[in-house]
């Protein structure tokens, strides 16, 4: 029984591999087994990727061309992006220097506060002056 690795599997059949790492948990109860389960798809969704790292990683699968690039999960256009970022172009979505356009009608406007998580205050204003900490202190909700 897989516990975890289903996606190792199913990238492996494409591939032609009859085998593929495990590991084995035979000491989990059901109930562990399945918190397990769990905990490594949860960790999946809670994790972010280093972009450089990727760029290289990629780069070094299209240099050994041992793989197509289009069988691991990335569209092509991500797959460009990262190969120009490997190849030193910019990885991400933007050039380092480009500006936003502004928007037409803004979402924040001058003098809003922005509750953050519940805990923290962004103040949409002038450099620090006794009203506006005084906002950022003091509000109870978002205005």
């Amino acid at each position: 029984m897989i516990v975890a690795g289903h996606s190792r599997l199913a990238a492996a059949k494409p591939l032609g591999l009859t085998e593929v790492p495990v590991v084995v948990l035979g000491h989990l109860t059901e109930a562990g087994r399945h918190a397990y389960t769990m905990a490594d798809n949860r960790t999946a969704l809670n994790s972010t990727w280093d972009d450089q790292l990727r760029a290289r990683e990629m780069a070094f699968l299209q240099q050994a061309g041992a793989i197509e690039l289009d069988l691991i999960g990335f569209s092509k256009k991500e797959i460009e992006r990262l190969l120009k970022g490997a190849n030193g172009g910019a990885a991400g979505r933007t050039e380092p220097n480009a500006v936003q356009p502004v928007a037409k009608d803004p979402v924040s406007r001058l003098g809003d506060t922005w509750l953050l998580g519940g805990y923290h205050r962004l103040r949409n204003g002038h450099p620090p002056t006794p009203r506006t900490s005084r906002r950022c202190w003091t509000a109870k909700s978002p205005t």
